[in-house]
């Protein structure tokens, strides 16, 4: 079994290249599906593509990654069509034009993030149903 859906994020203890052994683990059949420490999401959406539980729950200290996976869910059309946009400047691109819109990228992402002086600290958890 060749997993086609990966995650759509590069995440620190990501289970990407573990799927295989992962997969030898999964019951017969799920029917429900908590994900404690979601992060890029691999095992998520290796069993969303193969099982199609009725209630899937995930959850991540990280609430910008919580927000991203709750963007997917609610506007996936809207998500689709940005990235298509970012694709086809991003693509052609060369390296250093690459390294240039990445950084404009990551400078937004971090001026919409709250300024506390120090480094994010997050308290609770976030959780996704769905």
């Amino acid at each position: 079994m060749q997993n086609k859906v990966r995650p759509f994020v590069k995440w620190a203890g990501g289970k990407q290249k573990l799927l295989e052994k992962i997969r030898k683990t999964y019951p017969e059949e799920i029917i429900r599906y908590c994900e404690p420490f979601v992060g890029g999401g691999a095992v998520l959406l290796d069993i969303l593509e193969h099982h199609a539980p009725e209630e899937v729950l995930i959850n991540d200290i990280n609430p910008e990654l919580i927000n991203t996976y709750q963007k997917i869910q609610a506007q996936p059309e809207d998500i689709i069509q940005h990235l298509a946009k970012l694709e086809q400047q991003f693509l052609p691109a060369n390296t250093e034009t690459r390294k240039q819109i990445y950084l404009e990228k990551r400078k937004r992402f971090n001026a919409l993030l709250p300024d506390t002086g120090k480094k994010t600290v997050w308290k609770k958890p976030c959780f996704l149903f769905f």
